[in-house]
C-alpha cells in the first residue's frame, strides 16, 4: 500500500473512533465511556485504538482540535472595536454561538454537560488567552482604567460565557445565536463598563 492509501486509512480510523466517542457521550455520558465501547462502536481492534490514542481523554481532545483551529482562525477576525456603541467588542460571541450552532452535535458531545470537564477546560484556556490580551492591550494603551484587575475580569467573562453556552446546548438551542450573543452583551457589557471604566 502506498503512503497515500495508509493516510487514508489513518483518517478513517480516526474519524471512526472520534464519531463513536461524540455519539456514545451524548448517549451515556463521557464518564460511563470506555474504551473497549469505543472499539465496539468503531468496529476496530484495540491495536488500532492505541496506535492512534493514549487513551479516551486522548481521542476526546483530538475531536475537538478541528473545531477550536477553525474556531481561532474565525476568533482572530474579531474587530476588537472601543465605541460601545458599535457592538462590536464583544463580537467573538456571536462567532462563538454561530459556530456552535452549525456544529451542535459536535460540540453537544464536547462541550455539553455530558462530555466531564476535559474539552471545556482547554476552551476556558484559549478563550482567557484571547480576551486577557485584548483587556491588557486595552489598558496598556491607556484606553481604559482598570477598577478591577483584568484577570479577574477574563475569569468572570469567560466562565459565564461557557456556562451559558454549556446551558444552552444542553437544552437544544432553545434561542438563536443572535439572540444568545445579544443577551450575553446585555448581561456582560455593563459589568465591563464598571470594571475597566474608559478614561475620560
Amino acid at each position: 500500500m502506498d503512503n497515500k492509501g495508509k493516510d487514508r486509512r489513518v483518517r478513517r480510523s480516526r474519524r471512526a473512533l472520534q464519531e463513536a466517542m461524540r455519539s456514545l457521550i451524548l448517549e451515556k455520558g463521557y464518564d460511563r465511556v470506555t474504551v473497549q465501547d469505543v472499539i465496539d462502536r468503531a468496529d476496530v481492534g484495540r491495536a488500532t485504538f492505541y496506535a492512534h490514542f493514549r487513551d479516551k481523554d486522548d481521542l476526546l481532545m483530538s475531536g475537538a482540535e478541528e473545531m477550536r483551529r477553525s474556531l481561532r482562525q474565525l476568533l482572530a477576525t474579531v474587530p476588537w472595536s472601543q465605541d460601545d456603541k458599535s457592538g462590536e467588542r464583544f463580537g467573538f460571541t456571536r462567532i462563538l454561538f454561530d459556530h456552535a450552532a452549525d456544529r451542535r452535535k459536535e460540540y453537544r458531545a464536547l462541550m455539553g454537560s455530558r462530555s466531564g470537564g476535559t474539552v471545556l477546560t482547554a476552551a476556558h484556556k484559549e478563550l482567557r488567552a484571547l480576551l486577557r490580551g485584548h483587556f491588557d492591550n486595552v489598558v496598556a494603551q491607556g484606553r481604559a482604567q482598570p477598577k478591577v484587575p483584568p484577570e479577574f475580569v477574563t475569569q468572570y467573562v469567560v466562565s459565564a460565557l461557557l456556562a451559558v453556552l454549556t446551558w444552552w446546548l444542553d437544552n437544544g438551542l432553545p434561542y438563536t445565536a443572535e439572540q444568545m450573543a445579544q443577551m450575553f452583551d446585555r448581561m456582560t457589557r455593563p459589568a465591563i463598563a464598571a470594571a475597566l471604566s474608559p478614561r475620560g
